[in-house]
Parts: structure tokens; sequence; C-alpha cells
């Protein structure tokens, strides 16, 4: 019974004691009427809680972040009279106890033995795996005198929401220009490859001297070798952040990762990913992906990861298992990257690799240092990632 039933009760009890006691007839109507009007009321919420039955269903079990999913509503049972409803469910990754965050549904069932459906299209904003339920429901006769709430576990189902995989592949004319070409190349005074020839210049050895050409132009030319360098490509990822939320800014981290793991796996390339600052924490362990399974086996273990919120920066030391002088190309995604990773960086840059700071900013200003030769990119959010990390490839 609501507050509204109970002032009722309460007016119509005086109403039959003082009908009672003075014997007014008029007093002794208004109280059987008022009692009439509230057992009917009471006899359709019990009708309603003894035959109404309540199913679910999602249109989808399994998405990407920033998808929809409908989530739709069944009720049937036997109404005498008009019962209002209301539902307020909230989307997958959002905290049911957000009030403005819930959507919420006022709903009539009017005297039928049929029953009626009821869709909301839920936004998934963050990945995860999520339970996706009412966060109330329940039914009021039209006066708002008695209400009953239903069950809400059997209402409620399961949903994954994986990290969303951006397209970096539109800057390709971009990727090569900024070095990131994928046969990187660089000359050479031996290697496999026979690159060019140039004129002899002093100090060149003599082994070096194509004959056939110094003897067909009577000038003395050397060869030129191109060795290949290593074509690997290393991305780190850092777990922790210096962000409180922690759920956005792993939104964009993972993302980043993923996209770029997707990018070099469709080219052929094998990509190696290093997660660090996790101190065994993480189902995300040091993998090799090469292949469309392992890039689905990786995003599968994102869905349970979480990041942990600190205040540290991300040292070099913590990248020594990096293995920098085995790779070619190096992306390193963290919030707050160290002075000395950066400098630890630029010598790398110095050295030949082509190297990024991915640094994810959700609600803080990036950090004030960056790299003099380490091309630094920051993500605001996660529908940055497609442009600013596919330009910088």
């Amino acid at each position: 019974m609501t507050v509204r039933g109970i002032i009722c009760t309460v007016i119509e009890t005086v109403l039959l004691v003082l009908a009672l006691g003075s014997g007014y007839r008029e007093l002794i109507v208004v109280a059987f009427c008022l009692g009439v009007f509230m057992a009917l009321s009471l006899l359709s919420m019990l009708l309603v809680i003894l035959t109404a039955r309540a199913g679910s269903s999602l249109s989808l079990t399994e998405v990407q972040r920033r998808d929809e999913v409908a989530y739709m509503l069944t009720i049937s049972g036997i109404v005498l009279l008009p019962v209002t409803g209301y539902l307020a469910i909230t989307a997958p990754g959002i905290d049911p106890q957000d009030k403005k965050a819930r959507q919420q549904r006022a709903f009539l069932l009017l005297p039928t033995f049929r029953g009626r459906q009821m869709a909301l299209t839920l936004p998934c904003t963050h990945m995860g795996l999520w339970p996706v339920g009412p966060v109330y429901l329940r039914y009021e006769d039209l006066f708002g005198l008695f209400r009953f709430s239903l069950t809400k576990s059997r209402l409620t189902h399961q949903l994954t929401v994986y990290p969303r995989i951006h397209d970096l592949g539109e800057d390709r004319e971009k990727a090569v220009a900024a070095g990131f070409s994928e046969s990187q190349v660089r000359s050479a005074s031996s290697g496999e490859n026979l690159g060019d020839t140039r004129q002899y210049q002093p100090g060149d050895a003599l082994k070096r001297i194509h004959w056939k050409l110094s003897a067909r132009t009577r000038e003395l030319y050397t060869r030129e070798f191109e060795m290949q360098e290593n074509a690997q490509v290393l991305v780190v990822m850092d777990m922790q952040c210096r962000s409180e939320d922690t759920r956005s800014t792993l939104d964009i981290a993972a993302e980043t990762v993923l996209s770029v793991l997707a990018h070099f796996t469709e080219a052929g390339k094998a990509v190696r990913l290093l997660p660090v600052r996790s101190y065994g924490r993480s189902v995300l362990t040091e993998s090799r992906v090469a292949s469309e399974p392992e890039l689905q086996e990786v995003q599968a273990k994102l869905l349970s990861v979480a990041l942990h919120h600190t205040q540290e920066p991300l040292e070099v030391w913590e990248l020594r298992d990096a293995g920098f002088t085995t790779v070619g190309t190096v992306f390193v995604v963290t919030d707050h990257p160290s002075p000395s990773l950066i400098s630890a960086l630029d010598a790398q840059v110095s050295a030949g690799q082509a190297v990024v700071c991915l640094v994810p900013c959700v609600g803080m200003e990036p950090p004030e240092h960056s790299g003099g030769q380490v091309q630094t990119v920051v993500l605001n959010t996660p529908e940055e990632i497609g442009e600013k990390v596919g330009g910088c490839l």
C-alpha cells in the first residue's frame, strides 16, 4: 500500500467511526462508497499480482561499444480495472544508482486479457560484461492506492560490449611519408639487397667497387646496399592511469591498442603486445598477434581488464622487457609518461625507429612535457582514434 492508500484507509476508518457514533446516514454512505472504491482497487491489484507475467529479451547479446541494443519487455495478465506501470532501466556500463542516466517509461494497462510489449533502445556506453535489466518495475492501481513490484532478476540479461576497432587505413600516404611504411630500408655498407651505385669516394672499401660499371664508364663506382629493418611492431599498454575516470580512459586505451593491432595484422605484420604495470592483476599478458583469431583473443581479454588509478608516471625502467632493439615501430599507450621515458623514446627515434606516444586524456590536461622527436598524440575521446592515430601511422 502507498502513502496515499494509507491516508484513504485512515479517512475511511474515521468516517466509519463518526457514522456509527452519530448515526448520520450521509456519513455511512460516504464511508461505504469509499470502502467499495478501495476494495475494487485492491481486487484489481490482486488479480495483477496473481496473473501478471513479465518476460524480456535483448535484440543482441554481443555488440561493440557505441552500438545500440533494444531491450524488449512483454507484460501479460488479467486486468480488471486500468493499472499503471512504471519501468526504469539504465544503459550498459552506467551506474544503476545514477537517476539522471535512467531511461524511465510509464505505461497504462487497460482491462484486457492480452499482453503488451514495450521496447527501449539502450546505448552501449562502455566496454565490458554488463547485466541489462530493470532498475525497478512496478504496478499501481489507477489512483495510486496500492503498489506491487515485480522480481527483476529474471528480467536481466548478460550483454557483452567489445571495444570498437577503428579504421586506421585511410592515411596510407601519410604513413609512408611519416616513415611508418611497411618496408623500412636504410643504406648500409653491406646487406642482402643491392640498392644503387655511386661514384667512388676516398675511404670506400675496395670490395664495394662495381668493377663492371667502372670498366664500362672508365670511372670508379661503388655499390650501395639496402639493409632491411626489423619490421616487428611493439605496442606497450600502461595498465595504470592518472585519471579518476578509469572506465572512460580504458575505453580509449583499449580501442587504441586493438585498432593498432588490427591495422598491422591486416597488413600481414606480427605485433607484440606488452602490458606494463599490471603487477599480475590483469588477465592481459604479453602476447604476439599475427592473425585474426589471436586478435579476437586479445579483444576478449580486454573485456576483463581494469585500469588502476595512480599519480605515479610510467618510468623507463618499467619497460625493461620491451626489447626496443629488436623492433622497428613502437607505440606506447599511457596517459602519464615520465620525462625519462620520453628521453629514452627520443633516443630510439635517433636510432632510426618509429615511435609514437598515444596519450588517453579524459577530464585532465595533457602531460606538461613532450618528446622532442617522439610523436605525441592526445586522445580525448574514442571517436578521435581513427583520425589522429591513423594520421600518424
